[in-house]
């Protein structure tokens, strides 16, 4: 019969160990793995199922219908203490909830890096489309002249035209108004 250690003599490194230790997070129904023996030391182990969590520890029901109360998770740094603690034995997650974990945490990777690439490119369009529409009032401004005498001159260039196939006289010194004087209403555009 193994002896209870008391506190005294338990290293203050595993009494906080103890005191700062978390069982995962469990929910009735989930399967488990189950170390009868209270460690993973490649003995068999069972599948059993979570009855009920509290606190440190977790009801379980084999597979092969046994039930089992205050089932410590096999990290709990109290089954180190003694015989005793590893009475009911151990539980861990199963390999499928490791896989699927590791593949959840492998997709929320990429789906941030997927997020933050299509930020990027979101940025990136922006700049784009703030380019094109800089380019297009660009052209447009090009085509209509730049600056307040080159449009001027534009329209004066268009009213000598129009004058000139109407068969109107005009002098080189006429200004714009004086084209459009003698083209009529018309050419007030």
């Amino acid at each position: 019969m193994e002896l209870v250690m008391s506190e005294a003599e338990i290293d203050p490194v595993l009494i906080e160990k103890i005191e700062n230790f978390v069982m995962p997070l469990v929910s009735s129904g989930m399967p488990v793995k189950w170390f009868p023996f209270g460690v993973r030391d490649g003995r068999d182990t069972e599948i059993a199922f979570v009855v009920k969590a509290s606190g440190r520890n977790v009801n379980l029901r084999t597979a092969a219908g046994q039930f089992r109360s205050a089932v410590r998770h096999v990290d709990d740094p109290k089954l180190s203490l003694n015989a005793a603690q590893r009475e009911a034995g151990a539980w861990d997650f199963t390999d499928e909830w490791y896989q699927e974990k590791k593949i959840k945490s492998d997709i929320e990777k990429r789906l941030a890096q997927l997020v933050e690439r299509i930020g990027t490119l979101e940025v990136q369009l922006h700049r784009d489309e703030q380019d094109v529409q800089h380019k297009a009032r660009s052209a447009a401004s090009d085509r209509r002249g730049r600056g307040g005498h080159e449009r001027y001159f534009s329209k004066l260039s268009r009213l000598r035209k129009e004058a000139t196939d109407r068969g109107i006289a005009w002098a080189n010194d006429w200004k714009v108004s004086q084209l459009q004087e003698a083209l009529g209403d018309g050419a007030n555009e």
